[in-house]
Formats: structure tokens, C-alpha cells, sequence
């Protein structure tokens, strides 16, 4: 997965479903394997800041958005290969429409 090379925190969370929901203590185990280890008052404070104080646990698409940053286009293609790897259609399907000379350029 060319995604996985660019960031070593999409390697770790890879493995898990995109549903599942990481506490306090396993978001700061991530950290410690991704080399950069925090306090369990460092962890709750970035929990807080990605859900807005509204849970004590992280899903998969909030720490992308930690990690990456919300305007990130890393963070854009990894949601758009994530949409294709659930099945999620962002192009038509189908055959293409029927065209004929007079709709040419």
C-alpha cells in the first residue's frame, strides 16, 4: 500500500477495522510505537481536541485527521482510498453514455 510508505501511523492503524474505537491507552501505545511517546495528560489533551470533549476513546478516521491534519492532501487521499477499499463508488458505474459526432468538441 503506497498510503501505508507516506505515513507510519496509517501502517499501525491499518490493521485495525475503521470502526473500532481506541481508548486513552491505546492511542498512547500507538504513539509510543510510532517513536514519539506522550504522557497519559498529553493523550487526553489530544483526544479532547480532535472530539471536542464529547469521548474519551479516538476512531480511525479522527486520528488520521490528528495525524495528517484536516486540510491535508494526504489526509484527502487516504479517505478517497479508504471510500474504494469499503466499496464506497465516487465515480459512476456502468457503461459510458452512447456519443455521436455532433457532441464532439
Amino acid at each position: 500500500m503506497i498510503l501505508s510508505k507516506m505515513h507510519p501511523s496509517l501502517i499501525i492503524v491499518s490493521r485495525l477495522p475503521p470502526p473500532v474505537r481506541t481508548d486513552i491507552m491505546g492511542l498512547k501505545q500507538m504513539m509510543e510505537k510510532l517513536g514519539v511517546p506522550k504522557t497519559h495528560l498529553d493523550v487526553k489533551k489530544m483526544i479532547v481536541e480532535v472530539t471536542g470533549g464529547s469521548s474519551n476513546t479516538i476512531n480511525y478516521r479522527d486520528f488520521v485527521r490528528m495525524m495528517l491534519g484536516k486540510r491535508s492532501a494526504v489526509l484527502k487521499l487516504v479517505l478517497v482510498f479508504e471510500d474504494k477499499a469499503n466499496g464506497a463508488a465516487s465515480t459512476p458505474g456502468g457503461p459510458p453514455p452512447k456519443r455521436d459526432i455532433s457532441s464532439l468538441p
